[in-house]
């Protein structure tokens, strides 16, 4: 599968995207060129980046370089988040918590989750975009 045009509105990133990002090969340097590029938000719920994320220098240099971007923003999993997730994860009879943070994220920022996981994200609520 190709790269496709990223959503206007704003943009959150599962683990699969950040890996994909981070891969270094043609399509991951498209799609972290477009998200450089872009004008409207994008969020990296931090749950999704504790599941990748190794320290700078460690085969992470690209996903490092994004988190610095000025429209990038990690969704902490504070308090009421906690509680968003678990709500979200007893309507849904489901027990991913990583998932139901990805897609919390992206219904209350009513925006698009890039994900490698298009089936368990959209059956959580979220609107998808299939890596």
């Amino acid at each position: 599968m190709g790269p496709r045009a990223l959503p206007a509105s704003g943009l959150i990133l599962d683990a699969g995207a950040l890996i994909l990002l981070d891969r270094g090969d043609d399509y991951g340097r498209i799609l972290g060129r477009g998200l450089a590029q872009r004008r409207s938000d994008v969020v990296v719920p931090s749950g999704a980046l504790a599941q990748v994320w190794r320290p700078p220098g460690s085969r992470r240099a690209l996903l490092h370089r994004l988190l610095t971007l000025d429209h990038v923003t990690v969704m902490p999993l504070d308090e009421p988040t906690a509680f968003g997730i678990g709500t979200l994860l007893a309507q849904s009879g489901t027990s991913d918590v990583v998932d139901a943070q990805v897609a919390l994220a992206g219904m209350a920022l009513r925006g698009v989750v890039l994900t490698s996981d298009p089936d368990d994200i959209a059956a959580l609520g979220a609107e998808v975009l299939a890596l």
